[in-house]
C-alpha cells in the first residue's frame, strides 16, 4: 500500500481554521475584558474561561466490578486501605492587598509604572451640617506627596495576616499664602492585615517639628498620631472606614469617614462618602463637620 504524505500547508491551513473558529465564539469585548485584569492568575483564568478551555478534572480511580476479587480482602493477606488519588487544589485568587502592594510575584507589574496610590473620586452632590462661610475666592488644593519602602511580613494575629509594614515620609500642604497657609511633614509606620476579605491598616506617625514659623502648631491636637482604614471587599463593592483620634482629655478630638464604592455601569463606579470630625480639609483642619457626598468614583486605591 502506497503511503500518503500531507503537506504541511494543508495541516497548518486545517489548525489555522480550527482556532479561528475558537476565538470567534468569545466577542472581542470579553477579551479585552480579560487583557484589563492586573493579576497574571486571574487574567489566566479569564483567558481560558472565554476561549473555552475546559479546566483539568481530578482522576478519578476506576470502580473494580462487584464480583471482583480483592486481594486486600483475600486469607492470610493483611488489608491494604484505598489510597486516595491526589488533587491539587485550585489556584487562589490575589487578595486586594496583594494586588494593590504587589505582595505576590503574580501581583507584579513592573517597574516604573504609574498607577494609583490613594483612592480618587469627584463628588458634585455634597452636604455639610455646619459649611465654613468664610467668603473665599480660592478655597484651596491639598498636595501629599509620600515616599515609603515596603517590606513583606507573613505571621498571625488575633485571626489577621500580617501581610507588609511600609515605612515612609510625608509631606502635606495646602499651597496658600501666610494667614491661610497649612503644611505639616510626618515620618509614620504603617501595618497591614488581612482576613478573608477584610484588611486592616495601621498607620501611626510622628509629626518633624518645623524649623521657621509654624503655620498650624496645634494640627496634632485635631488630627491626632495616626490612623486606623478598615477595606471590606464584596464582589465589585468596597467598603472603608477610617478613624483618627488624639487620645485627649478633656479636649477629645477625631474625625470619621464611611465611603461605599459600588458598580453603575460598565467599569463606571459610583461613590457616597459621609465624614464627621476635624481635618476633612487642611484649611479647615480645627473646624468640626459633618458631610455627605454622593459622586463617582475614577481610581480605586488604599
Amino acid at each position: 500500500m502506497a503511503n500518503k504524505h500531507y503537506s504541511p500547508r494543508i495541516l497548518l491551513a486545517l489548525l489555522g481554521a480550527g482556532l479561528l473558529g475558537q476565538g470567534q465564539a468569545a466577542s472581542i469585548a470579553e477579551w479585552e475584558g480579560c487583557s484589563s485584569i492586573p493579576a497574571d492568575v486571574d487574567r489566566l483564568a479569564c483567558y481560558d474561561r472565554v476561549s473555552g478551555r475546559s479546566q483539568p478534572q481530578p482522576e478519578v480511580a476506576a470502580t473494580p466490578p462487584a464480583d471482583a476479587k480483592r486481594a486486600d480482602l483475600q486469607p492470610g493477606l493483611p488489608a491494604v486501605a484505598a489510597q486516595p488519588v491526589p488533587v491539587e487544589p485550585d489556584p487562589e485568587l490575589l487578595s486586594a492587598l496583594s494586588r494593590h502592594w504587589e505582595l505576590e510575584d503574580e501581583a507584579k507589574q513592573g517597574a516604573f509604572l504609574f498607577r494609583p496610590h490613594r483612592p480618587n473620586y469627584f463628588l458634585p452632590v455634597k452636604y455639610s451640617t455646619s459649611p465654613n462661610n468664610t467668603p473665599f475666592q480660592f478655597r484651596e488644593t491639598n498636595y501629599e506627596p509620600e515616599v515609603f519602602m515596603t517590606y513583606r511580613t507573613d505571621y498571625e494575629i488575633a485571626g489577621f495576616r500580617g501581610r507588609f509594614i511600609n515605612l515612609g515620609m510625608v509631606h502635606q500642604s495646602n499651597g496658600r499664602s501666610e494667614g491661610l497657609s497649612r503644611s505639616w511633614n510626618r515620618v509614620y509606620a504603617q501595618f497591614g492585615f488581612e482576613r478573608d476579605n477584610l484588611a486592616l491598616l495601621i498607620r501611626p506617625w510622628y509629626r518633624i517639628p518645623e524649623r521657621d514659623e509654624d503655620d498650624n502648631p496645634d494640627i496634632e491636637d485635631y488630627l491626632g498620631h495616626g490612623e486606623l482604614l478598615a477595606v471590606y471587599r464584596k464582589g465589585r463593592n468596597a467598603y472603608s472606614l477610617m478613624l483618627r483620634n488624639n487620645f485627649k482629655s478633656p479636649d477629645n478630638r477625631g474625625a470619621v469617614k464611611l465611603n461605599w464604592s459600588f458598580p453603575l455601569y460598565g467599569r463606571l463606579k459610583g461613590y457616597v462618602q459621609y465624614f464627621n470630625g476635624y481635618g476633612e480639609s487642611l484649611i479647615d483642619y480645627n473646624h468640626s463637620q459633618q458631610s455627605l457626598g454622593l459622586g463617582v468614583s475614577l481610581t480605586e486605591g488604599m
